[in-house]
């Protein structure tokens, strides 16, 4: 007796099968027949396994390379590879200027102009509302985008940090604008500033859990790391804790933020004496003999990096300073710290925390290959952890079209079109043709 096809299964019993599976085995199954294809890419689908338990046990630890290129008075154009297997998953044209702000839920963001978030699974991109214009004077002005998801709510949440230079010297905080995927209210302004301004050295905001993290520092003088800003997604509500105190005095100080397995890491990069040092912190949670819990910064691996910067070797001081910095952890779990080309690897597994903290040597050191490219155009690259795949597209969240406002702008692109006409002289009939002057023009009705 033949096997009947798997095109015979309900629709209904299709779908009750599939939302019970991973990302990644969804995305196989698209492959096996046009039914499974249509099932798995529905919309409604889509929300219903972005909610299920199935996603939630998704891995939250995997890598996308961004790999961004600029041309002069072109488009932005952004490709995105899985880290660890090298397969490309999308390549997104941006505006011009558009950057990665940060990760979020599956989702990435592009800013700082009109927000674009991307799901880079299934290709599809949604352009956001624009922002409204900055508020303040002054010379210098700052933005920072932060897009985070409140898993108790449901909702995607679009946050810009503002400030300029003479607001932050009379309030020292920035201004806050708050945008909610398929609200259409659109921005609006959050009732209260936030305290201390983000960094400058370009560390992206990261999301754990429901919390954003952003790292701030001290005043508009010393721009140094000094706390890190805490968001609730859900409820707005932000407060700041200090970052850990550095054991000697240093010259420089980077900290970049990520997401460690599910929990908040800082790479906080120090110099002293001219001989960098990184250090690693997670947040650890205690409680009092009150029963009152309390976060407290605890090492966790600490590292020397292979840098000369007394002047007289491949790297100075100055240069060193200025470089990018990354840290993430891949999927076969190995930590990585990038310093401008330069990437150190360490593998975590089988490692268990002691209480005296010593420094570790690095499994493995690579140094990037630059890219052959005109001196015009405008490379870079980062590696993004803690990402987690998703089928939820952000077209989702797209607001309807105003068909009033549509209509409101044809009409106002015809009455001036209109006007710019020269008026048409009569023309004269033939001669020897009557003609009555008082007869009305023939008027076409269409049914």
């Amino acid at each position: 007796m033949a096997r009947p096809p798997v095109s015979a299964l309900p629709r209904e019993m299709l779908q009750e099968i599939l939302v019970r599976l991973p990302t990644a085995d969804i995305l196989r199954c698209c492959c096996v027949c046009t039914l499974w294809r249509r099932v798995a890419t529905n919309a409604s689908f889509q929300n219903l396994h972005a909610g299920s338990r199935s996603a939630a046990a998704d891995k939250d630890h995997l890598a996308l390379l961004v790999s961004e290129k600029r041309e002069p008075g072109g488009c932005a154009d952004a490709a995105v590879f899985h880290a660890s297997t090298g397969k490309p998953m999308c390549t997104l044209a941006n505006p011009p200027g558009h950057r990665l702000a940060n990760l979020c839920n599956g989702f990435l963001c592009f800013a700082p102009r009109a927000a674009v978030v991307c799901n880079p699974v299934t290709g599809d991109k949604l352009d956001l509302p624009r922002a409204p214009p900055l508020r303040g004077l002054g010379i210098e002005q700052r933005q920072l985008y932060a897009l985070g998801f409140s898993p108790s709510t449901n909702q995607h949440k679009l946050f810009r940090l503002s400030s300029s230079s003479s607001d932050y010297w009379r309030t020292g905080a920035s201004a806050v604008d708050v945008c909610t995927l398929g609200d259409t209210r659109g921005w609006r302004q959050h009732p209260y500033l936030f305290p201390h301004r983000p960094v400058d050295d370009g560390s992206p905001p990261v999301l754990v859990g429901g919390t954003l993290y952003v790292v701030t520092c001290r005043d508009h003088n010393d721009r140094r790391p000094d706390r890190i800003l805490q968001i609730d997604v859900a409820t707005e509500a932000h407060c700041t804790y200090r970052l850990p105190k550095f054991e000697d005095p240093v010259d420089d100080v980077r900290v970049t933020a990520f997401d460690l397995s599910g929990r908040l890491c800082l790479a906080v990069n120090t110099v002293h004496w001219c001989r960098p040092k990184l250090v690693f912190w997670v947040v650890a949670v205690d409680s009092d003999d009150g029963g009152r819990f309390f976060y407290y910064w605890h090492p966790r691996y600490s590292f020397h990096l292979d840098a000369d910067l007394t002047g007289g070797g491949t790297m100075r001081y100055d240069g060193y300073s200025s470089l990018p910095r990354a840290a993430w952890l891949d999927d076969d779990g190995m930590l990585c710290y990038r310093v401008g080309d330069t990437l150190y690897m360490y593998d975590t597994n089988g490692y268990s925390p002691c209480s005296h903290l010593g420094s570790l040597p690095w499994n493995q050191q690579l140094q990037v290959p630059a890219a052959d490219e005109s001196p015009s155009t405008d490379r870079s690259w980062s590696v993004c952890g803690g990402y987690r795949p998703t089928l939820l597209s952000p077209l989702a969240f797209a607001l309807p079209p105003s068909l009033h406002a549509q209509e409101q702008y044809e009409h106002v692109l015809l009455r001036a079109l209109r006007s710019n006409k020269p008026e048409q002289r009569r023309r004269l009939p033939p001669a020897g043709c009557r003609t009555n002057w008082n007869d009305r023009a023939a008027k076409r009705i269409c049914r």
